[in-house]
């Protein structure tokens, strides 16, 4: 499941307006992908900061402890009810936009994974069924800014295995994105990426380390890699368009931007050392992939 808890304040100061979205995503006994989207748009005034990491919004809670809550629109209803426990705190959090541009002239987006290392349990229900959740991975983040970044492709896994189907301890967060200028005008292209191999954590998101990695995506595929020393991580996500759930955010300025969303997505990273193959790590439709963009993609149906 995604949750999103959101708050928008136009550039103009005119519209203020708050809003929850949830996305299910299941296969069926035939391996096809079904999602359900619900968003559910409140006044802006519902939504309050308890501290720096909790949020409530209406009568739903998300912090690093527990999140609760129900989202009801066009007869559609979505209700959950988790507890979250900390299992590693090796982890690091992350902040995926380089400090560079966090300052004028752009427009200031911070993109921070706080909480990396997250067992959930509890229950999941919609107007159909419920779902009992034990022992379920799950991450919380926030992004912000004075706008929205132009575009970008992000992505994260901590379901891994190797070649012989062994579960290894590994996770991998990735973000691609264009930043925007002042006038909306499209910046840079950047990509910073988060590695956890083998009891050590790798953050590449400096400016330099933003403007030497190489990432490539469309759609369906994301190709990239990052070197550190002499360890190489090469890493390809694959989702299929079908298996996109749609959603349609407002900007500061009033522009939309179109996104699309996949929690069981597959992704392979491959680990060089010294040019050699050292690791070979896969998730079979474990990865969480989110693309978004200004334009509409026809292929992919949108939850406005």
């Amino acid at each position: 499941m995604f949750l999103r808890f959101s708050t928008l304040a136009s550039s103009n100061g005119f519209r203020k307006l708050s809003d929850l979205t949830g996305i299910i995503f299941q296969r069926n006994a035939q391996k096809e992908l079904k999602s359900q989207a619900i968003k559910q748009v409140l006044a802006k005034e519902l939504y309050s900061v308890q501290n720096s990491h909790s949020v409530t919004l209406a009568d739903c809670t998300l912090g690093p402890d527990q999140s609760q809550g129900s989202i009801t629109s066009r007869g559609q209803i979505l209700k959950w009810d988790l507890q979250f426990k900390s299992v590693d705190a090796q982890l690091a959090p992350f902040e995926a936009v380089p400090k560079l541009l966090h300052r004028p002239p752009f427009s200031k987006n911070h993109c921070l994974t706080w909480k990396q290392d997250l067992m959930a349990r509890g229950t999941i229900s919609t107007h159909e069924e419920t779902f009992e959740i034990s022992e379920a991975v799950a991450a919380i983040g926030q992004w912000n800014g004075k706008r929205h970044l132009q575009s970008w492709i992000s992505g994260r896994c901590s379901s891994f295995v190797n070649e012989q189907g062994e579960e290894l301890p590994f996770l991998f967060e990735g973000l691609t994105a264009r930043s925007r200028l002042f006038g909306g005008i499209p910046g840079p292209k950047f990509s910073t990426f988060y590695f956890f191999y083998r009891g050590k954590n790798y953050s590449f998101n400096q400016t330099w380390d933003s403007l030497r990695s190489k990432s490539k995506s469309d759609l369906e595929t994301w190709n990239f890699r990052v070197d550190h020393g002499n360890l190489s991580f090469r890493g390809k996500t694959s989702s299929k368009t079908k298996d996109y759930a749609g959603l349609v955010l407002e900007d500061t300025d009033g522009s939309l931007i179109y996104c699309a969303s996949s929690a069981l997505s597959d992704i392979e990273i491959h680990i060089y050392r010294n040019g050699k193959l050292e690791s070979a790590l896969y998730g079979k439709g474990t990865a969480q992939i989110e693309s978004a963009s200004r334009e509409l993609n026809p292929y992919v149906s949108h939850l406005s």
